[in-house]
């Protein structure tokens, strides 16, 4: 690892407790924003821009393939899910925007992305 690795994981460590009240702020901008339909869903985790560790709620998938993804999952109104493997947090956003209970991730520590 080099130097200049060591420091941003040291500066994004020092501020991660602001940061994170910055991304929840802009989140919550976001969310009060848009509506709850799948086309919004993906808007926001398109349009959300944090700092340090909450940098970004990025989607691998294709967009379409997103928006139908939270189409579906809708009209399934799962009341649990499990996601495995969270990435960038785009999908788990969607989740926690259509599941009635309860959402649960799991990711390895410090994850391979």
């Amino acid at each position: 690892m080099t130097l200049r690795n060591r420091l941003g994981i040291f500066y994004r460590n020092l501020f991660a407790s602001t940061h994170l009240k910055q991304a929840k702020s802009r989140l919550d901008s976001l969310l009060e924003a848009y509506g709850e339909d799948p086309e919004s869903i993906v808007r926001i985790t398109e349009e959300f821009k944090g700092s340090g560790w909450f940098l970004e709620i990025r989607s691998w998938q294709i967009r379409t393939e997103f928006i139908g993804m939270v189409v579906w999952a809708k009209a399934q109104k799962p009341a649990n899910i499990l996601e495995i493997g969270t990435a960038n947090g785009a999908t788990l956003l969607a989740w926690c925007r259509t599941a009635a209970n309860k959402v649960v991730s799991v990711d390895l520590q410090g994850g391979i992305h």
